[in-house]
C-alpha cells in the first residue's frame, strides 16, 4: 500500500477510462484527473481518502461523483469544470472544509442544491457556463456567511430574479452573458461587502434604488445590457471607482451627481446615446 503518496495527477492520460481503485492511496492529499476524457466514473473508494484537499475532475465523462465524496472531509478545493457532472453531490452540506467548487461548462449543471450554503467554508463558487436556471431562496438560518465570489457567467438558462440574501459576505458577483435574467432582487441592497458587481451582456432594464447601499461597490460593470438609466443617488456610493457602460443603447443622461462620487477614476459610456454631460459646479469637478 502507498501509504504515504501525496500527490497523483494523471492529467491528460485521454486513454484511462477504468474506474480508479484509489484504496492503496489514503495518503492523498491531491488527485488530478483533468482531460481523463473517458474516464466515466469514479470508485466509491474515493470516500476513504481522509486526507485528500484537491479533487480535479476537469475535462472528464464522469456524469456523478460517488456519494462517499462527501466523507472527504478534508476537501477544500472541487473542481469540475467542462465534465458532464448533472448535480453535485446530495448532502454535500456536510463537507465543512470545502472552500472553491469550480463547474465552469458543466452543461448539464441546471441546479444548485440548496444545502450548498450549509458549507460554512465555501469562498468560491464558479458555474459559468451552465445551464442553471436559478440561485434558490435560502433560509436565514442557512446563510453562506463566508462565500466571496459568486461567478454565473454565461448562464444563459438563468432567468430568476437572484435573491441574494443568503449571500452576505460577497465582495465579488458576476452575472455576465446570462441574457435572460431581466431583474435584480433588492436583496443586493443588503451585500455591504460587495465590491464589484458585473451584469453585463444581461437583460436587466433597471438596477434596483437599493444598490446605493452597496458602501463598498468599487466597480459596476453593465456594458451592452439593457440598463436605461445609472441608480439616482449613485453620488452616495463613496468607494465607486470604475463605471463601465460600453454598448448600452439605452441611457441618455448622466445623472449630475455622478461627480459626487470622490473615488471614480474611470467612466465609460462609449457606444451609448448619452446626450450630454451635464454643467457641474466648479467644486464638484474631479
Amino acid at each position: 500500500v502507498a501509504t504515504r503518496l501525496k500527490v497523483l495527477d494523471l492529467s491528460g492520460c485521454e486513454t484511462l477510462k477504468e474506474t480508479l481503485e484509489l484504496s492503496a492511496f489514503l495518503s492523498l492529499e491531491k488527485l488530478i484527473l483533468n482531460g481523463c476524457y473517458m474516464l466515466t466514473k469514479l470508485s466509491d473508494s474515493i470516500g476513504m481518502l481522509k486526507y485528500l484537499a484537491e479533487l480535479d475532475v476537469s475535462h472528464t465523462s464522469i456524469v456523478e461523483l460517488p456519494n462517499s465524496i462527501v466523507n472527504l472531509k478534508n476537501l477544500k478545493v472541487l473542481k469540475i469544470d467542462y465534465s458532464c457532472i448533472q448535480k453535485l453531490p446530495d448532502a454535500i452540506g456536510t463537507m465543512e472544509k470545502l472552500e472553491e467548487i469550480y463547474g465552469a461548462g458543466c452543461q448539464q449543471l441546471k441546479v444548485i442544491l440548496s444545502d450548498i450554503v450549509e458549507l460554512p467554508s465555501l469562498r468560491i463558487l464558479k458555474l459559468t457556463e451552465t445551464r442553471v436556471e436559478n440561485v434558490p431562496k435560502l433560509p436565514e438560518s442557512l446563510v453562506a456567511t463566508r462565500l466571496k465570489v459568486l461567478d454565473l457567467s454565461c448562464c444563459e438558462m438563468l432567468k430568476e430574479t437572484l435573491e441574494l440574501s443568503a449571500f452576505l459576505s460577497l465582495e465579488k458577483l458576476i452575472l455576465k452573458g446570462c441574457k435572460m435574467l431581466t431583474k435584480l432582487s433588492d436583496s443586493i441592497g443588503m451585500l455591504k461587502y460587495l465590491a464589484e458587481l458585473d451584469v453585463s451582456h444581461t437583460s436587466i432594464v433597471e438596477l434596483p434604488n437599493s444598490i446605493v447601499n452597496l458602501k463598498s461597490l468599487k466597480v459596476l460593470k453593465i456594458d451592452h445590457s439593457c440598463i436605461q438609466k445609472l441608480p439616482d443617488a449613485i453620488g452616495m456610493m463613496e468607494k465607486f471607482e470604475e463605471i463601465h457602460g460600453v454598448g448600452c443603447l439605452q441611457p441618455e443622461v448622466i445623472p449630475s451627481d455622478i461627480v459626487e462620487l470622490p473615488s471614480l477614476r474611470i467612466l465609460k459610456l462609449t457606444k451609448t446615446r448619452v446626450e450630454n454631460v451635464s454643467k457641474l459646479p466648479k467644486s464638484l469637478i474631479s
